[in-house]
């Protein structure tokens, strides 16, 4: 027991109820207001050739990674996440699944763990990659737009059960930037 009070000591409250007590999100502020992601919730219609931007975000052995492809109307319309170590390289494949399907006006991704396979579809597949290192000012500026065309529900969704629970999830973290 003398134990487990000296760990806690050394995690601050919030660390404890996160990583010992698996209640994520105490203490911090829900990103979106409830119902705003269900109420976006709608049918997606048939694109055919119509281009996708693409967002990747590659979380490593215990988070998850991510492809998600958006429309110019605001459809989400491309939804695939992986889980483990190799998740990396089933974006990558996804990616390219994508792309022979319909047109990818620009894939963003943050350089610290997909630069090399962003680097690498570009030269080799033609795919248009554009940097987002994720620091606090550019994440602040990053997630007000998305927030503001949810809240007002210009963005459609199609209700995918892993991609709403990773959106639950998020949590809006005060910074020096906002």
């Amino acid at each position: 027991a003398s134990d487990l009070r000296e760990q806690r000591q050394r995690v601050t409250e919030l660390e404890y109820l996160h990583l010992h007590c698996c209640r994520w999100g105490v203490g911090e502020g829900s990103w979106l207001p409830p119902g705003a992601w269900a109420a976006c919730r709608g049918e997606i219609a048939e694109v055919g050739d119509e281009p996708v931007w693409l967002g990747v975000d590659i979380g490593g052995s215990r988070a998850a990674s991510a492809v998600v492809g958006v429309t110019a109307d605001l459809e989400v319309v491309e939804i695939h996440v992986f889980q483990g170590d190799e998740a990396v390289l089933r974006v990558t494949e996804a990616v390219l699944e994508i792309a022979s399907r319909r047109p990818i006006a620009e894939l963003v991704y943050d350089p610290w763990r997909f630069q090399s396979e962003a680097l690498r579809l570009e030269r080799e597949h033609g795919v248009r990659g554009v940097q987002f290192p994720q620091s606090h000012a550019r994440m602040t500026a990053a997630s007000e737009n998305p927030h503001r065309v949810i809240v007002e529900r210009k963005l459609t969704h199609p209700g995918d059960p892993r991609f709403d629970r990773h959106v639950a999830a998020a949590v809006a973290k005060r910074t020096g930037r906002g």
